[in-house]
């Protein structure tokens, strides 16, 4: 019986969230073009947590809509430009309770809804939606979905999209 492994695996997050903050600094120093600095960062949130797809829906204050802009993974074509009420939705949770949403059976959230993978063909199964803030004032949501390898996000992967996404 190996040990070691959980150990390992704890120094191999670690490293990854490391990595992770180091890049999104990077971006954020180097790049002026908001487009390209949103699409670089769910492309490393993605990756931190291990997710199979992401998207930021960006706040609109005149219509009290999040509107997703950005998207990556699977049949992310297909969730551009779609948008929701602000109430509405595990993207209208994290942003009305201003943290971290963490949901592992989105089939059976009675939040979630289903037409986009009905549309798409892909299949929600988790999903960690964190709002994306600028002193205190709500820009939008990073949702990432579906954990590679596990059924569900954790409390440690919420706060590091929290991060991220800060």
């Amino acid at each position: 019986m190996n040990t070691s492994a959980g150990p390992q695996r704890e120094t191999e997050l670690l490293r990854l969230q490391v990595d992770t903050f180091y890049q999104v600094n990077r971006f954020i120093s180097s790049i002026d073009n908001l487009e390209e600095l949103l699409n670089l960062i769910i492309q490393e949130a993605e990756a931190a947590v291990e997710a199979e797809a992401s998207c930021i829906a960006l706040y609109d204050p005149e219509d009290n809509r999040l509107h997703i802009k950005f998207a990556s993974g699977e049949e992310s074509d297909s969730v551009k430009h779609l948008s929701q009420a602000i109430e509405k939705g595990i993207l209208g949770a994290a942003a009305s309770t201003n943290t971290f949403v963490l949901v592992e059976d989105a089939q059976n959230d009675p939040r979630w809804d289903p037409t986009n993978d009905r549309k798409s063909g892909f299949t929600t199964r988790s999903i960690l939606a964190t709002p994306i803030k600028r002193r205190d004032e709500l820009l939008g949501v990073l949702e990432v979905i579906n954990k590679w390898g596990d059924p569900r996000f954790t409390e440690t992967t919420g706060k590091l999209s929290e991060v991220v996404a800060n």
